[in-house]
């Protein structure tokens, strides 16, 4: 039997800049921060339940929006010091600071409802149906692999399977994550 899971993503309503490409290829010479040498872009996410948002690098700007989801993914796109401009699945941009921020992967579906599969096979049998704004971990994403396993929060526990990079935001076309 399916489960059907769905998230409401509390958030007020800022103008997104532009729909981020989905899902996003990271250019194969990119750049590396001037803050911590990683590559830029590159993914992150919320570390607690409440992230302020800013419009500029540091705590003397006002606070634009504030996230009010836990391991909500965003992408890095810029470093300053200790504050990182990022974007969020649905375009818009802003200021974190980094102490808000985690190395530890995470999705959320996008587009339209998507199906959990057992098996990385779109044939393979359902595990669960996951409405748009479902946010799960990152388990494992092979190299060059249009499919992700993940991890999401059920009613009745968590459920494993995997998903196809274009239902999801989160990682790059063909990203290896371990």
């Amino acid at each position: 039997r399916l489960l059907p899971l769905s998230v409401a993503v509390s958030r007020p309503t800022p103008v997104p800049t532009a729909r981020p490409e989905h899902p996003p290829e990271r250019p194969d010479d990119a750049a590396k921060g001037p803050v911590t040498g990683l590559p830029m872009p590159r993914f992150a996410a919320t570390r607690s339940e409440e992230v302020n948002i800013r419009t500029g690098p540091g705590n003397r700007y006002p606070v634009e929006w504030v996230l009010k989801r836990r391991e909500m993914p965003l992408e890095i796109i810029r470093e300053h010091d200790v504050w990182r401009r990022v974007r969020d699945w649905q375009g818009t941009e802003g200021w974190v600071q980094t102490s808000l921020l985690t190395g530890r992967r995470s999705v959320v579906v996008v587009g339209q409802e998507a199906v959990l599969h057992r098996r990385a096979d779109a044939d393979s049998d359902a595990v669960a149906k996951l409405a748009v704004g479902v946010m799960g971990r990152i388990r494992n994403c092979d190299n060059g692999s249009g499919w992700c396993q993940v991890q999401v929060a059920a009613p009745s526990g968590s459920l494993r399977g995997y998903l196809p990079r274009s239902a999801f935001w989160g990682s790059y076309r063909g990203e290896p994550i371990n």
